[in-house]
């Protein structure tokens, strides 16, 4: 008030001096002339605190020269479109990168240093004032300036040091893909400078693998390959079985944990890793999938209860056992074949063959009443097997080749995508063939060579084959021939279905707006508080067809593996009908209820390409994450590259998980696996698991539906918060899964 009083006494003075007492006196009482200077003295001193706001030195330089006004090529640089403002972020900030667009380094990092004066952490979606937010890496761009000065300075590794550090520093506290790109370029350039030679080094195995004979075998699904790859000079790529590992920015040291989803047979795994300075490293792993259990195959099994046969197997080494009312005796094999006695008569009598990996398969055999067991009568006895579609089943003596499925009826509903077909096949004659095959696979599977291995009459054939069903219905067909080449054929229909807790209706529902869409700007009461009225771009945007190729492709990638649910806002759709090639919607959901929407902008930098999605929580208008890709324009900027890299890092920022409920009531639950992975606001659903189904006869398991109760969302202090409050959550029953 001071202030405002002497700036009042000499603005009086100086009207005094130029207006007549007549006019004052005349026109002006005393009051309003008071009122007039008071007024007039305070926007003097708004004013003046403004002018020295914007009032500071300023120089451009460029190449060593300095100029009045950042001019190149006849193009004003260093400049902001709005006035500038000496107290704000982020008037430095867009003014920096209009002097990084001109050239101007010094200028711009003169200006990056007063932004991280006033806000000194990169980050996405940084409050300006009102309703103006500005995505803000002054690191980031600090540490690109740094890098570009690198080949203009005398002292190029000091600023290449200078560089590393602002893009580690950016990359912390906000990962960004342009962050990673300039990073590996540092890298890469201090490499080369320091001359260090290497290759990669692949340290990388099988989970749970064992080897023999230069292969490892495993009976693993999916088959996990873990270790480490590492290198002095820095990983920058990955790839196994030619498929690009994602990683964020090359690193010295990269953990390995990749599933892979391998049928049985053999398979060559390559694993290729390349460093900075292009030098490449191939390691092969021979990998043998076996999944199924030995056959086995009985000669004769005679009165006294004597049984003779052998198994076989892809496995190096097989263990046989007799089971006779639960008690198990081992068996000693010689070249695979074995000849022994059940001690006793019994009901429940069991030939057990397990290979090394733990695969099984059994034989069961019931005594007749009165006690034959000459094996040429099993196939005419009415009781013989346990394995027919429904359990005990009559085998017609004119019926010269019969195949049994342990347990198997026809329609069964599974909720396993791996299973095992326990059978057996028992003939008059020797048996020369015999396949099964899934109809929707290409691939049969031939036991051809086992039954002619030993060039022994086999009569009777026992199997456990490991199949992977589809979803929905699966025909599984068992075929073959005998000596007297007649056929023989049985067909099972197998129903594959997903647990309802885990079903694509179930999982996030997500509309998606187009990018760069002006009428958000118009949309207060949905977009209100997250979009600007300005400064929302301080770049331009992609072109709309190049948009539109972007978003369609990334709406397809992100379907593919049926971890998202994606729809077009009706603006978006509208928009595809009208383009060739985009106009099918074939691989979108329609849903009532949404659980969240993907808003993006695009950003074309004087260097390349950016994209930026925000994937926002429906109900809380929260942005749940922001991901970014961005392609140098030195490289092809492929829409279709760009949106499968993004739907990568989707699918790996948000994975599904579950766990159990181990404390809570029915309106807040906590579980142990969620509480490192809390992301605020995320649905989440709350299920139990039914029954399992259990195959009546071999008692492997089948799967088992898991049955939705109710949902609810995380919340901040790791806790769940559990919609309807009337739902019956059972502690260390009842288990949680992210939508």
């Amino acid at each position: 008030m001071l202030f405002i009083r002497v700036i009042k006494s000499f603005i009086s003075t100086f009207f005094r001096s130029i207006i007549s007492p007549s006019f004052v006196n005349n026109n002006m009482s005393q009051y309003k002339l008071n009122k007039y200077l008071y007024v007039s003295a305070l926007y003097l001193f708004i004013a003046i605190l403004n002018g020295c706001a914007v009032a500071h030195h300023w120089e451009c330089k460029k190449d060593g020269k300095v100029f009045p006004m950042c001019i190149k090529d006849g193009v004003r640089y260093c400049y902001t479109k709005d006035q500038f403002k000496g107290n704000k972020w982020f008037s430095y900030y867009e003014r920096s990168l209009s002097c990084i667009k001109g050239g101007f380094y010094d200028n711009a990092l003169m200006d990056l240093e007063n932004a991280i004066q006033f806000s000194d952490k990169d980050q996405w979606w940084l409050f300006m004032y009102g309703m103006h937010y500005m995505d803000y890496f002054p690191h980031r761009e600090k540490g690109i300036v740094h890098y570009l000065r690198s080949f203009e300075m005398p002292d190029p590794e000091t600023e290449l040091m200078l560089a590393r550090v602002e893009l580690e520093l950016s990359i912390e506290q906000e990962p960004s893909d342009r962050a990673s790109y300039y990073l590996n370029l540092v890298r890469k350039q201090e490499i080369e400078l320091s001359e260090k030679k290497s290759t990669p080094e692949i340290n990388v195995k099988i989970v749970s693998g064992l080897v023999s004979n230069d292969y490892i075998w495993t009976n693993n699904m999916p088959v996990t390959i873990e270790g480490t790859i590492s290198d002095i000079n820095y990983i920058s790529e990955i790839s196994i079985q030619g498929n690009q590992v994602y990683l964020d920015y090359s690193k010295q040291k990269n953990i390995i944990n990749h599933p892979l989803v391998l049928p049985e047979g053999s398979h060559k795994i390559e694993i290729k890793a390349k460093n900075l300075k292009g030098h490449t490293e191939i390691e092969e792993l021979n990998v043998l999938v076996d999944r199924s259990g030995p056959s086995i195959n009985i000669f004769s099994f005679d009165e006294n209860n004597h049984i003779k046969g052998f198994v076989s197997d892809v496995s190096p080494t097989i263990s046989l056992f007799l089971i006779e009312d639960n008690i198990q005796r081992p068996v000693s094999l010689k070249d695979d074949q074995f000849s022994a006695r059940f001690s006793h008569d019994s009901e429940n009598l069991i030939v057990l063959a397990v290979d090394w990996l733990g695969n099984e398969t059994r034989l069961f055999l019931k005594s007749s009443q009165n006690n034959r067991r000459i094996f040429t009568q099993l196939i005419a006895s009415r009781d013989a097997m346990i394995s027919s579609d429904s359990g005990a089943s009559t085998i017609k003596t004119e019926k010269v080749n019969s195949i049994f499925l342990s347990g198997w009826s026809n329609n069964q509903v599974v909720y396993e995508k791996m299973i095992d077909i326990d059978g057996h096949v028992i003939s008059l004659d020797r048996i020369e063939t015999l396949s099964i095959q899934v109809k929707h696979q290409n691939k049969s599977i031939q036991y051809n060579d086992l039954l002619t291995r030993k060039n022994l009459p086999i009569k009777q054939f026992s199997f456990n084959q490991s199949i992977q069903l589809e979803e929905n219905e699966n025909l599984v067909i068992i075929s073959g021939s005998d000596s007297r080449n007649r056929l023989f054929s049985k067909q099972l229909i197998v129903v594959c279905q997903t647990p309802d807790a885990f079903s694509y209706h179930e999982r996030l529902a997500v509309v998606m707006y187009p990018f760069d869409y002006a009428e958000w700007i118009q949309k207060p009461a949905l977009f209100g508080s997250l979009f600007p009225e300005s400064f929302f771009r301080l770049l331009g945007p992609l072109s709309e067809t190049k948009r539109a190729t972007f978003q369609y492709e990334f709406s397809k990638c992100l379907t593919q593996q049926k971890r998202f649910q994606i729809k077009f806002h009706n603006w978006l759709t509208d928009y595809y009908k009208s383009l060739d090639g985009l106009n099918s919607f074939s691989h979108l959901r329609s849903f009532q209820k949404s659980h969240a929407f993907i808003i993006g902008d695009t950003n074309k930098y004087i260097d390349g390409v950016e994209i930026v999605s925000r994937l926002v929580d429906l109900r809380t208008t929260r942005i749940f994450k922001t991901l970014d890709v961005f392609v140098s324009s030195d490289q092809k900027i492929d829409m279709f590259q760009m949106a499968v890299k993004l739907s990568n890092k989707y699918h790996q920022t948000f994975p599904i998980l579950e766990g159990d409920v181990i404390i809570g009531d029915n309106n807040k639950i906590y579980s142990a696996i969620l509480k490192d992975n809390i992301i605020s606001d995320w649905p989440v659903i709350i299920y139990q698991n039914s029954l399992p189904i259990q195959n009546p006869v071999t008692g492997k398991f089948l799967g088992a539906n898991k049955t939705v109760t109710t949902d609810g969302y995380m919340q901040e202090d790791t806790s769940i918060k559990v919609r309807n409050k009337r739902a019956v959550i059972k502690i260390n029953k009842g288990r949680v899964c992210t939508r």
